[in-house]
């Protein structure tokens, strides 16, 4: 449900930091069919792209205005157009610094979904569209979605929340390249320091409940966890940092995007989202190749490899493990028994 809707314009040409401007909508948009529209295409857009980050928000207030100008409109100190106009002036002064960002039509929305209240800022640019109408054809600029680069979300409830736990990241946004992308994160106050072991964590837990969900097999679930093991353990060894987009090609090549959305399914779920930009970590990936179990009587732990040359066997139907080329060293309490 939408509370308040607006948006605004930033003019300024890619390659430049000169003649900068900005023009301000003269009021707040209605909520209306079209507003509630313009949201969930947002929306769908900005939860289907991969290549976020998570943070909370930087503790110096002088440098990153974001936090003061959110609490003076939870506050009720400026109205939510007010608060508007003053990050439309941080973000002129942000893009300034920023030769090959761009302008766009900034919108900025203050909804509430699942009982949770957020604030959403997202940068769109137009393109030329044709309109098929009363047998005529018009050209037309539309909103671009497809290409959504900048967008952040701060959901204040968590925000807010006296309780909230160390994890929460209370903030997301596009990452994108560089330091275009750099800009619009200091544009929202955003601090997102990355945590390799919690990270590296979270992924393979992730991975293992999309093997779930994807019902497969022992035999392609450890296929599964090869490619991963193989693709973030080649990153480890060369310094290189994770980009989910790029693991999803190559560990579900044939459709990487359900893997995605179940990364992101996952995350909201867990309150934890995964984030582009860490080295894994390599402890962590020690649990791609091994399967373990513990129960009050027995524990049993092995790697995928002892699964593929055949010293464990497998028999879901009739829910058995088999174990060959056993050491004697393991046999031999059992040999003198009556």
């Amino acid at each position: 449900m939408i509370n308040h809707i607006t948006y605004h314009a930033l003019l300024k040409e890619q390659g430049t930091t000169e003649n900068v401007t900005i023009e301000l909508n003269p009021d707040e948009l209605p909520v209306a069919d079209s507003t509630n529209e313009l949201l969930k295409q947002l929306m769908e857009r900005y939860s289907s792209k991969a290549g976020k980050g998570y943070g909370v928000f930087e503790e110096d207030t002088d440098s990153y205005p974001a936090v003061a100008i959110l609490t003076d409109y939870i506050e009720e100190i400026d109205s939510f157009y007010q608060i508007t106009e003053r990050f439309m002036n941080v973000l002129k002064t942000e893009s300034e610094s920023q030769v090959f960002a761009k302008g766009g039509k900034v919108v900025f929305i203050n909804y509430t979904d699942n009982e949770k209240e957020y604030f959403l800022v997202a940068i769109l640019s137009e393109k030329i569209g044709l309109l098929a109408k009363d047998w005529n054809l018009t050209q037309d600029e539309f909103l671009n979605f497809e290409n959504l680069r900048f967008a952040g979300r701060i959901s204040l409830t968590d925000w807010q929340d006296p309780e909230r736990s160390e994890d929460c990241r209370y903030i997301s946004f596009l990452k994108g390249q560089g330091e275009i992308a750099g800009y619009f994160k200091k544009f929202l106050g955003c601090n997102d320091v990355l945590i390799p072991k919690k990270e590296t964590q979270a992924l393979i837990d992730y991975l293992e409940k999309f093997a779930v969900e994807q019902e497969l097999s022992l035999e392609a679930r450890t296929q599964l966890r090869n490619r991963a093991d193989i693709h973030l353990t080649g990153l480890l060894e060369s310094e290189d940092v994770f980009i989910l987009q790029t693991f999803a090609n190559v560990i579900w090549a044939d459709a990487p995007q359900d893997l995605i959305d179940s990364f992101e399914s996952n995350g909201r779920d867990n309150g934890y989202e995964i984030s582009d930009g860490f080295i894994p970590y390599k402890r962590s990936l020690r649990s791609l190749r091994v399967y373990s179990h513990k129960t009050k009587h027995w524990s049993l732990s092995f790697d995928v490899d002892a699964y593929t040359n055949g010293d464990i066997e497998v028999d879901v139907e009739n829910g058995s493990i088999t174990i060959t080329n056993v050491p004697i060293e393991l046999l031999q309490p059992f040999s003198s028994e009556d």
